[in-house]
C-alpha cells in the first residue's frame, strides 16, 4: 500500500524474538513449499533437540522430543506434504522416557496440536513414502 508523502510509513512487523540459551541448527532450516512455515531443529539443553515451527504470521511453536520431563530426545523435520489448508509437517522423534526408548513418525497440520497421523515406522506412512526429504532420509540416523 503506498504511503501518501508527509505521512509516516506504516510499521514494519515486529521481529519474532523468543528467549533461548540453546543452539540453533541452521543446516536443519527447511521451509514449507508454499512458504507458510519454516521448521528448525534448536538444541536448549546437551541431548535435548526441539523442533521449532514459525509461520509466516511469525507464530512459534515448540515440538518437544517427548511431552515428558526433559531427558535425552531429539525431533527432526522430515519434510513436507502439500495439502489444501497448507503444508503438512513431517517429523521424526525419538526420545528415552520412563527408562525405554519411544521412536515416532507423525504427519502435522499447520497448528502442531495433534499429530493427524502416526506409526514406529516411516515406511507405515504414505506421507512420508510420498513426501520425505531426500537429504533427511540420508543423513538422519532416525530415518535408518
Amino acid at each position: 500500500m503506498p504511503v501518501p508523502a508527509g505521512s509516516a510509513a506504516p510499521p514494519a512487523a515486529a521481529p519474532v524474538r523468543h528467549c533461548t540459551h540453546g543452539r540453533l541448527h541452521l543446516a536443519s532450516a527447511s521451509l514449507a513449499p508454499d512458504g507458510s512455515a519454516l521448521a528448525l531443529q534448536v538444541q536448549p539443553l546437551d541431548g535435548w533437540t526441539e523442533l521449532w515451527r514459525l509461520d509466516a504470521a511469525g507464530r512459534l511453536q515448540v515440538l518437544p522430543p517427548a511431552s515428558d520431563a526433559p531427558g535425552l530426545g531429539a525431533v527432526e523435520a522430515a519434510g513436507w506434504l502439500p495439502a489444501r489448508d497448507g503444508a503438512q509437517l513431517l517429523v521424526a522423534r525419538e526420545a528415552e522416557a520412563g527408562g525405554r526408548s519411544l521412536r515416532r513418525f507423525e504427519v502435522y497440520a499447520a497448528d502442531l496440536a495433534q499429530p493427524l497421523r502416526w506409526a514406529g515406522d516411516p515406511a507405515l506412512l504414505g506421507a512420508f513414502q510420498r513426501a520425505a526429504d531426500p537429504g533427511w532420509r540420508g543423513l538422519s540416523t532416525l530415518a535408518r
